[in-house]
């Protein structure tokens, strides 16, 4: 559902000639000129003044209608606008065209200035056929006055008809219409405010053109501009940042979006005030991210007030008004509200259909919201009319391939299927998989990073669960594929592509071509944070880094594409049929899915001669989410030792073993020695092994309790593809092993930096050194990282501790050649310490930060190492997590050292007590030393842990389980 939209930057003009030329009134000459002076943009209230002592004037020295009076008084029509009194600007507006009309064709070029500026109005007025006319008009005036010379007045009613366009839903006419409006603008010499006006414009056709890519690379180009040419409070600085942070939402980038339209809205608010219309649209775009990042009840009150605002000053059927209702009805909906959701998603609908043409945006998505109200109560037939409204409003201005139309078939084709029609699931499942086709191609082709989840998983779920509920079992495996992808599915893919190619000249320009999209990807992100802040030097430096590496990238692309025309297709992310995955599956292992979407949950179990996938018993997608936060919140080892934290849910952990494992789940895993699991959802967020497979005792005494773990190995795959991507042989026995890690921090004496969390961390461009610093030491670390090395001896053995672990030292000795890298140290997520925007592991921090060393060993940092191991070992906290808190698992840490080279990784879920870390990683090196595989030497040393009655709460699932197995 899309609620946010991109708002197009509308500029009046300014009425061609001097409007006191007559200078036969020194007086009205004087007026005019000091109200010239004024930037109605920046200080209407000013402009206004100024504009109206003019043209009382005017009224005195001339006859009523005489059209120099009324040159004069049009010119009050911009001050109005930009004060939002909107009504009053086309009031003024008309009665000025009107005067010049009866004065003749002399003022032919003011008069097509004024009816560009009503058009522009009543656009903003929601009157989009009254605007669709007045800048037609416009537009023909120009062209006969002009030609086809190249003309700011022409330019700028290219630019008008392509809003007018773009409210009509005609975005392929929209993109062509502004980008030769913005051609003819930069044709005519140096950029000014109206440039910038007319990128922001370009920047979201382009995007409703369906070239997302495209219009991000416009929006940051236009911030660029913006910084380079205006002042750093120019309202047009809050419209570059808000409409960039709309294309973030648009590829599921929330996190990255949200500064940046809370920057927009300061913007706003310090020029305009609270109501004003600039401010409330972009306190719509920060509700609507609100709404996707779960944080639903401040996204609803921010709905209602701007609900509320735009009711008042437009009345409720305005579009903006039915756009902030809906994301109070969908804020309701998730929140489980259901009823009330559905009567007010009813009534935007019935105002959406009166007021709205069928191609309207906010139309289409009015109908698309509904439609997944009623499929989630299992109205299906009531869903499908929606949708096919929507549809309908689609098929109208969008061709055929556009990624829209697909997405819009995608569910009308599984609604189909629920609804009789048996070949509904074979379109679903046909438009799904164009629709990835697309994306992937686009995504390879142009270097760019995969999209999250959020911008293509619907293409998938919707045919998977349909698939689900007709008792299709191999459709519903292929199409959960889509939503599984991810981060790490993607580096797997990049890391398996170099592999494959057997000419090392060719795969070192693979190599290089995709360091160079993960730094051209930094780049673009440092951007990104820059947006609407004050700092052209930093901004330019970005702007020229990105270029070149485009540059590069491209010259290695059309290298590449000349001598290994297939290089693209090593990239792409496999999907297994059913047979081929359980044709995968080794002696004794079984695979174990889980497939959460925000109307069900869904299990599938595979093994060598059996499969299974439906819904899990008793568990909602909230019920899910609920237990893991719960069981998360108890598993931090002092929780309990404190009395301040909460304990473990062994109900919870119990439930979700239901869930996850009941129906036919268990029949088709439960004689396998080792489990492969793969998920998407909160599910990633907690360790399978800390389920219970019986009800606990009522006395929650869980020493001996039946965890999950006890009955067979569990891996966790970073993709599908990782079942048929067997890689580089493994090292041999003999092989090398590398560690680096215990820091020299601060004493650990009374000190628990990162429990009281870590804000002020970062300050600036680089980490607060004396932050860094004062981190509590790991006394264990060394310990652990010596006894790890003892299992390959002194002669394979590599260690930096201590002094010797800095950031520059591990980039530069990590070998590339070695069997095992271990890590003991402090894993820290974004967010954990301000303007951390990546994860990182901490090494001794430098006396003063720099650019190469600021004492923390990023993820964009980790992606260019060269790694050849068998085994990555990340003893430190969250090297499991996302990027950030809550996000998605296998995004950050383990994600780079995937895509790095690590074939299999140890890494930790939460905080590890350091005396556990130490028996858990040394024992699992053991382990693998002595012929066990990855996931059985992590079980047996977890299962000695928790037995051992001489280790303190060894007990505890916040000991002995923080670690999994990522990889097989």
């Amino acid at each position: 559902m899309r609620i946010s939209i991109c708002i197009l930057a509308v500029s009046l003009l300014i009425a061609g000639r001097t409007l006191a030329q007559s200078a036969d009134d020194a007086e009205l000459e004087r007026l005019s000129a000091a109200a010239e002076a004024i930037d109605p943009v920046q200080e209407p209230e000013a402009a206004l003044e100024a504009w109206n002592a003019a043209y009382d004037h005017a009224l005195a020295v001339y006859e009523p209608g005489d059209p120099r009076a009324a040159l004069v008084g049009g010119r009050r029509v911009d001050a109005y606008f930009y004060l939002g009194e909107h009504e009053r600007s086309a009031e003024v507006a008309r009665e000025a065209i009107a005067a010049l009309e009866s004065a003749g064709p002399d003022y032919r070029a003011e008069r097509a200035t004024l009816i560009y500026n009503l058009g522009t109005i009543l656009e903003q007025q929601g009157k989009t056929g009254e605007s669709y006319d007045q800048q037609a008009e416009a537009l023909a005036l120009r062209r006969e006055i002009h030609g086809e010379a190249d003309h700011d007045d022409l330019a700028a009613s290219l630019g008008g008809m392509a809003i007018a366009e773009y409210r009509r839903g005609e975005f392929l006419k929209a993109r062509e219409l502004m980008g030769d409006a913005v051609a003819m603008r930069h044709r005519m010499g140096e950029a000014d405010g109206t440039v910038v006006a007319l990128r922001i414009s370009y920047a979201a056709v382009i995007r409703a053109a369906g070239d997302l890519e495209a219009a991000i690379a416009e929006a940051l180009e236009t911030s660029r501009l913006a910084q380079d040419i205006l002042p750093p409070d120019h309202p047009y600085q809050a419209l570059v940042a808000n409409n960039l942070a709309v294309l973030l939402q648009d590829q599921g980038r929330y996190e990255e979006a949200e500064p940046v339209i809370r920057r927009a809205l300061d913007l706003r608010v310090a020029e305009y005030g609270r109501d004003h219309p600039y401010t409330l649209l972009t306190q719509s775009v920060l509700a609507y991210n609100l709404l996707r990042m779960g944080r639903l009840e401040e996204a609803k009150t921010l709905g209602e007030v701007s609900y509320a605002a735009y009711s008042e000053a437009s009345g409720d059927t305005h579009a903006d008004a039915l756009n902030a209702r809906s994301v109070i009805s969908e804020a309701l909906w998730l929140q489980g509200k259901r009823p009330q959701a559905m009567a007010i998603q009813a009534d935007i609908v019935a105002k959406a259909v009166e007021t709205l043409p069928a191609a309207n945006r906010d139309r289409i998505n009015a109908h698309d919201l509904y439609a997944e109200f009623l499929a989630g109560q299992g109205r299906f037939e009531e869903a499908l009319t929606q949708r096919r409204a929507a549809q309908a409003g689609r098929e109208a201005t969008l061709p055929e391939d556009h990624h829209a139309r697909l997405a819009g078939a995608v569910e009308i084709g599984a609604l189909e299927a629920r609804t009789g029609d048996t070949g509904g699931l074979d379109r679903a499942v046909a438009a799904a998989a164009q629709l990835q086709s697309q994306q992937q191609a686009f995504m390879l082709e142009n270097y760019v990073q995969p999209l999250p989840p959020a911008r293509h998983s619907s293409s998938a779920r919707v045919p998977a669960e349909a698939a689900v509920a007709l008792g299709q079992t191999e459709i519903a495996f292929e199409a959960a594929q889509g939503v599984w992808a991810s981060d790490a599915a993607t580096a797997l893919a990049k890391a398996s592509a170099r592999l494959a190619v057997q000419d090392s000249e060719i795969a070192a320009l693979l190599r290089e071509r995709q360091d160079l999209a993960e730094r051209r990807a930094a780049d673009l992100g440092a951007i990104v944070a820059l947006t609407g802040a004050d700092n052209p030097e930093r901004m330019a430096e970005l702007t020229e880094s990105a270029a070149r590496t485009e540059a590069r990238l491209l010259a290695i692309s059309e290298t590449l594409a000349a001598r290994y025309p297939d290089f693209l297709q090593l990239e792409r992310p496999p999907v297994l049929t059913l047979a081929e995955a359980q044709a995968a599956l080794n002696e004794g292992e079984a695979l174990h899915g889980v497939l959460q979407t925000d109307r069900s949950v869904i299990v599938f179990a595979l093994s060598s001669g059996a499969a299974y996938a439906g819904a899990a018993p008793g568990l909602t997608p909230d019920g899910l989410s609920s237990d893991v936060a719960a069981l998360r919140a108890a598993l931090d080892f002092r929780a309990p030792e404190s009395g301040a934290g909460p304990q473990f849910d062994s109900d919870a952990a119990y439930r979700l073993y239901g869930g996850l494992f009941g129906g036919g789940a268990w029949d088709v895993v439960s004689d396998a020695g080792t489990v492969l699991s793969i998920s998407n959802g909160t599910i990633g967020q907690l360790p399978l092994s800390v389920l219970l497979t019986e009800s606990p005792d009522d006395d929650g005494d869980l020493r001996g309790a039946n965890w999950l773990i006890r009955h067979f190995n569990i891996a966790t795959l970073p993709a599908l593809g990782a079942l048929n991507d067997r890689g580089a042989a493994p090292h041999s026995a003999d092989g090398r092993f590398f560690g680096a890690g215990a820091p020299l921090l601060a004493s650990n004496e009374g000190q628990d930096v990162l429990a009281g969390g870590l804000a002020g961390f970062y300050r600036g461009a680089g980490a607060d050194i004396e932050a860094v610093r004062d981190l509590p030491s790991l006394p264990g670390a060394e310990t652990e990282l010596r006894a790890m090395s003892e299992a390959f001896g002194p002669e394979n053995a590599a260690l930096l501790i201590g002094a010797d672990a800095t950031e520059p030292a591990v980039r530069q000795t990590v070998p590339a050649d070695a069997s095992v890298i271990a890590f003991a140290t402090h894993g820290l997520v974004s967010g954990e310490l301000r303007g951390l925007a990546e994860p990182a592991l901490v090494f001794t921090p430098p006396d003063e930060a720099t650019a190469e060393d600021d004492g923390l060993l990023t993820a964009s940092e980790i992606t260019p190492l060269r790694l050849n191991a068998d085994w990555v070992i990340l003893s430190a906290c969250n090297t499991a997590a996302g990027k950030s808190a809550g996000a998605p698992g296998l995004t950050g840490l383990a994600r780079a050292f995937i895509y790095a080279g690590g074939r299999n990784l140890l890494a930790s879920h939460w905080r590890v007590r350091d005396d556990a870390a130490a028996r858990l990683t040394v024992e699992t090196v053991r382990g693998q030393r002595n012929g066990l595989s990855p996931a059985e030497s992590l079980r047996q040393a977890q299962l000695a842990l928790m037995d051992d009655p001489d280790l303190a709460d060894g007990w505890r699932p916040g000991v002995w389980a923080p670690f999994v197995v990522i990889g097989r």
